[in-house]
């Protein structure tokens, strides 16, 4: 059978190699989405609980107060380290980037805050939650941002993402099937003549169908195997 196949992928050497090439591009455009899909899915896995923390302070509060506070928050087992930024500090860089209207704004407009940045143990979506509960409860504290909602989207488009690369990979699916098919079909035209033969001089279907079978293996196994 393996004789018989390997003769009739030589008879037809150019039909193949087309049918070879076809299942290695599909193959490789469904790689690349599952690939992109799989980092995207790293990223949101990597940002799904934030290593920053933002604390926004109220106002009226004191040097002594905010300093106070600054380090009762890096005394925290969660955080690796509390950084105070002023409204001076805050609005210097948002005008990093050359807005001259930033630049001249108020100092009053920019909200002094508490930068934490959190201990890798402690980067998952409770323990920052449960950071973010108990800061809040600080007189002095005004609100705290956990950067949740941008997670939260991205989690949508990766879910979303997911769902057409689901559907991208059976139509590619049924693509490989569908030329692999066709391509043993033409090959059963080809030799028509010689399964007549066979089947005059009691051959089973087995041993007819065989070398057919053999040949998609062999097409669909050369095309990953190229990809």
């Amino acid at each position: 059978m393996f004789e018989r196949a390997r003769k009739g992928l030589r008879q037809q050497l150019g039909t193949q190699m087309m049918s070879v090439a076809t299942v290695a591009l599909a193959l490789f455009c469904m790689a690349g989405a599952l690939l992109v899909l799989e980092n995207a899915g790293a990223m949101v896995r990597r940002w799904g609980a934030p290593v920053k923390v933002t604390v926004f302070l109220a106002e009226g509060a004191t040097v002594d107060q905010v300093d106070s506070l600054r380090r009762a928050l890096a005394a925290l087992p969660e955080v690796e380290e509390a950084r105070y930024v002023s409204a001076a500090e805050a609005r210097q860089s948002l005008s990093a980037g050359g807005d001259r209207t930033v630049a001249t704004a108020p100092v009053e407009l920019f909200p002094a805050t508490i930068e934490l940045r959190l201990v890798p143990s402690a980067v998952s979506a409770e323990r920052v939650a449960s950071v973010a509960l108990r800061v809040r409860r600080i007189p002095m504290v005004s609100e705290v941002e956990t950067y949740r909602g941008f997670t939260e989207r991205l989690r949508g488009l990766l879910v979303g993402g997911r769902a057409a690369a689901g559907v991208i990979a059976l139509g590619v699916l049924l693509c490989v099937f569908a030329v692999v098919s066709n391509t043993v079909r033409m090959s059963l035209a080809a030799r028509l003549r010689e399964i007549e033969v066979l089947r005059l001089v009691g051959a089973t279907r087995s041993y007819i169908r065989g070398p057919f079978l053999i040949e998609g293996a062999m097409l669909g196994g050369a095309g990953r195997s190229w990809r």
